[in-house]
């Protein structure tokens, strides 16, 4: 994620300073690795955080799992939204565009689990609005 120089020895405590400007909406894990100047690395304990953004915009997916149907729908607002439903192996199976609900066939899918990505098409309601990424589950 980031490299930060250390100052070199020192009796001083020193702090150092990140600021993740492109966190995942959800619950981010960070720790620190402290590698001193002979190589040997030490980490720091894990921090959960929750990083929720504000312009995100929630997408209803059901039924998850899914047998021969999809639905996607937008609460709120009218947008537009593309999505592409991905396979565990990074192929996009499926992609499209919907205002507020779509159902998708999901016959030909095998089973397995898919991520989909959604992303605001830009019009005056969608402008710097994010959505989170959904995994679904095929049967």
């Amino acid at each position: 994620m980031a490299f930060l120089r250390g100052v070199g020895n020192s009796n001083n405590i020193t702090e150092y300073y990140f600021n993740d400007t492109r966190p995942l909406n959800g619950t981010a894990y960070y720790r620190l690795q402290q590698t001193d100047n002979n190589g040997n690395a030490e980490y720091s304990s894990i921090v959960a955080t929750n990083c929720t953004d504000e312009k995100a915009a929630n997408i209803k997916v059901y039924p998850n799992p899914i047998s021969n149907k999809l639905t996607l729908e937008t609460e709120g607002d009218e947008d537009i939204i593309r999505f592409q439903i991905i396979n565990p192996l990074g192929i996009v199976v499926y992609k499209g565009v919907f205002s507020e609900k779509i159902t998708i066939q999901t016959t030909d899918f095998v089973s397995g689990i898919y991520l989909i990505k959604f992303e605001a098409l830009p019009t005056s309601k969608t402008t710097g609005k994010t959505f989170e990424n959904k995994k679904i589950i095929k049967r």
